[in-house]
């Protein structure tokens, strides 16, 4: 047994530190014990926190895969868990990743998680980049999750340079993957589905096409692009033609799609020319909230 505690702490140490040496130490240059976070242990699940979701990033937690795979072939990869930094819960373990692990197993009724206990993880900056990180390398987020990620990490506090560096980011992907959260629910749960044909340039797409045609139907689209697997631009097409035998014209938008961040102030606007002779009272309503966004933003 302590031959296979080694070798699973040989090919599970950190990058960076060499196995058998020491974990970073606390604040207060206790020791930790050499090996705590390397070997993988069964602790009972009644033991990790349920209610704790601090680094749970997921905008939907499916676990139908992974439920039939672990009821045939038992927990293959896993959890990451650490010392509960809130003793007063009563348990002693905080969940960092493995929440789809975690559910199934608990949907199973199979009482211990199979778990790297990472006493390492002394901050709560320590335990975000672990857990970002580890689904990072096994790319299991898609692009809603790595939008919440950014949500999360900016309600932290924390810098945006650091996200951007788990992710491997660059400034534009940052701000594309932020205005993800403010789509319909619709689109946030279809981009967030692996095997839904509907994916993040779909609802760019659409995002932009909303800004010339503010009543459109997104479920409708969505469903569209799922059944029939259209591209972006069979989609773009097939909006238009909506509206084009409908005979709308509509007036276009102040913002420019790409570029505009009202929540973070920023403004792009596009160069329009608009007769207000000729506006529809929907048109003319969108302009006037279009105004008011503006002003709402150039106030403060």
């Amino acid at each position: 047994m302590a031959r296979k505690a080694e070798t699973i702490e040989k090919r599970t140490a950190p990058r960076g530190r060499r196995p058998g040496t020491p974990t970073r130490a606390t604040e207060t240059d206790v020791p930790l014990p050499l090996d705590e976070d390397l070997v993988v242990r069964a602790i009972p699940l009644s033991q990790v926190d349920p209610d704790d979701e601090t680094y749970r990033f997921r905008a939907v937690v499916r676990v139908g895969d992974l439920v039939k795979s672990i009821r045939e072939h038992g927990q293959q990869i896993p959890a990451v868990v650490r010392p509960h930094p809130h003793t007063d819960r009563g348990y002693p373990y905080q969940l960092i990743s493995g929440f789809r692990r975690v559910t199934a197993l608990r949907e199973l009724g199979v009482p211990t998680l199979s778990a790297y206990v990472r006493r390492d993880l002394v901050t709560d900056g320590d335990a975000f980049a672990a857990s970002v990180l580890e689904n990072v390398a096994r790319r299991t987020y898609s692009d809603i999750d790595r939008a919440y990620i950014i949500r999360r990490h900016r309600d932290g506090g924390l810098l945006g340079l650091e996200v951007a560096r788990l992710m491997n980011l660059g400034e534009r992907q940052m701000r594309n993957l932020a205005s993800l959260l403010d789509l319909p629910e619709a689109a946030q749960h279809a981009i967030g589905d692996p095997d839904a044909p509907f994916k993040t340039t779909h609802a760019l797409t659409l995002k932009a096409l909303s800004a010339d045609y503010p009543d459109l139907p997104w479920a409708e689209f969505i469903t569209m692009v799922n059944n029939e697997g259209l591209s972006v631009t069979q989609l773009r097409r097939r909006v238009n033609e909506r509206y084009r035998q409908r005979g709308r014209r509509p007036a276009p938008s102040l913002f420019r799609a790409e570029g505009t961040a009202l929540d973070h102030g920023r403004l792009r606007f596009n160069p329009v020319a608009i007769d207000t002779a000729t506006l529809s009272p929907d048109d003319r309503q969108r302009l006037v909230n279009d105004l008011r966004a503006a002003l709402r933003v150039l106030e403060g």
